[in-house]
Parts: structure tokens; C-alpha cells; sequence
């Protein structure tokens, strides 16, 4: 195998376990996203009870602050598919003419 066909298959590897990753991310976003609605019509069925309500509000600030979490970690997890799919393509291509070689 060559360098470039190790190359190759390297950065298939990287982006098809980026992308699982990003699912994963995903899945578990919308997960918490229904976990922190089931919470807050909780709140609000409980009604002014203040004694009963206040470890749901607390669990409910706990979802909000992992789902804004969450979502920058999915930003970076897409920008970091998108930096290996750039890098892909880019192997890719140079597979396709193996004469010729990259300069810098």
C-alpha cells in the first residue's frame, strides 16, 4: 500500500468516525432538548407550590445549561467534519492522478 493510499483511507476513517460522532452529538441534543420540555411542563403543572417546584426549576437550569453545552460542541464537531471532508477530497483527488505532485 502507499503512502497516499494509506493517506486516503486514514482520513475515510477520520471523517466517517467525525460524522458518528456529530450523530451521537445530535441524538443526545435532542434528547436533552425533550428531557428539558418534559421538565418545564412539570413547572408548570405543579403551579405556584414553591416547595415542589423548586427541584424541577433547578433540573430544568441544569438541561438548559447542558444543552447550550452541547451546542457549541456540535459546532465544533461540524467544522471539524467539514476541516476532514476538505482534507478528503483533497486525497482523493491526488489518488486520482498519482503523477502528479502537491506543491509546499
Amino acid at each position: 500500500m502507499t503512502v497516499l493510499e494509506t493517506r486516503l483511507r486514514r482520513t475515510r476513517r477520520q471523517c466517517a468516525e467525525r460524522r458518528g460522532h456529530l450523530a451521537d452529538l445530535e441524538v443526545l441534543a435532542q434528547r436533552l432538548c425533550g428531557d428539558a420540555q418534559r421538565v418545564r411542563n412539570q413547572i408548570e403543572q405543579a403551579g405556584p407550590a414553591a416547595d415542589a417546584t423548586w427541584p424541577l426549576i433547578q433540573r430544568y437550569g441544569k438541561l438548559e445549561r447542558s444543552i447550550a453545552d452541547l451546542e457549541d460542541r456540535v459546532v465544533a464537531a461540524r467544522a471539524a467534519l467539514a476541516a476532514s471532508e476538505q482534507e478528503l477530497n483533497l486525497h482523493e483527488r491526488a489518488s486520482a492522478y498519482p503523477g502528479i505532485r502537491r506543491r509546499g
